[in-house]
């Protein structure tokens, strides 16, 4: 079957940058604290979306990552612990964006491995190879009224998040089925890294027997270069 390919048209990016309905955590933030990114988007503490795990800082070596990094939640008790991630509009098609900083916070520096899961649903093995790396990975799902997202033990570590994030999407970006998963993004013609204030999806799924889907972003005109300092 001939690739599927569907593109956003200028409309629909400026309909992406409105924040209603945005969920930004800064995990192991505590509870009513906010913090602010380079953009100007504000992040609250997760307290209110789990009830397991523990606080817990990055060591002081790792401070000048940006202000989202230099906290976390980890979970050394129980096998799976989930976020409830709510509320969200049944049917309707969100992104979902999870970030990692080990920094080692625990003093051990043991980098760990684990696995996230959308609900049931295995998402992404997070493997950690660097305690400055900043590690992320996102998905494209229709949700239900609320979603679940788990951290779960494989047996390599304890497994932690910095950062969990919740956007959603205009209806014509994308009315497949599939799941879509971002498997890399390139920054071009930059001589480091940068963040963009309006940018946009193409999704193309490739259908052997099995669906295979990936998610490209891709950027604009008129974005904001954010360089580290």
């Amino acid at each position: 079957m001939l690739p599927l390919m569907f593109i956003t048209t200028s409309k629909h990016i400026c309909e992406l940058i409105n924040m209603t309905g945005f969920i930004n955590l800064n995990c192991g933030l505590p509870n009513d604290s906010t913090t602010t990114d380079e953009l100007g988007y504000v992040y609250t503490s997760d307290d209110q979306y789990i009830d397991s795990g523990e606080i817990k800082s990055v060591a002081s070596q790792f401070i000048s990552n940006p202000t989202m990094y230099q906290t976390l939640r980890s979970f050394p008790s129980y096998g799976r612990n989930c976020y409830d991630l709510k509320p969200l509009i049944q049917g309707k098609r969100y992104l979902f964006r999870a970030s990692f900083m080990y920094g080692n916070y625990d003093g051990q520096n043991i980098l760990p491995i684990f696995d996230i899961y959308l609900g049931v649903d295995p998402w992404y093995t997070v493997k950690i190879d660097n305690a400055s790396h900043i590690l992320w990975t996102e998905i494209i799902v229709t949700a239900n009224t609320s979603v679940n997202v788990c951290l779960v033990r494989t047996g390599g570590g304890i497994p932690f998040i910095s950062v969990l994030e919740v956007r959603p999407l205009p209806d014509e970006i994308y009315n497949g089925t599939s799941w879509l998963i971002t498997q890399m993004r390139t920054n071009t013609g930059s001589m480091g890294p940068s963040r963009f204030v309006f940018s946009y999806y193409i999704s193309a799924c490739f259908y052997t027997f099995v669906s295979i889907c990936f998610l490209l972003e891709t950027f604009i005109s008129g974005s904001k270069k954010l360089h580290k300092t």
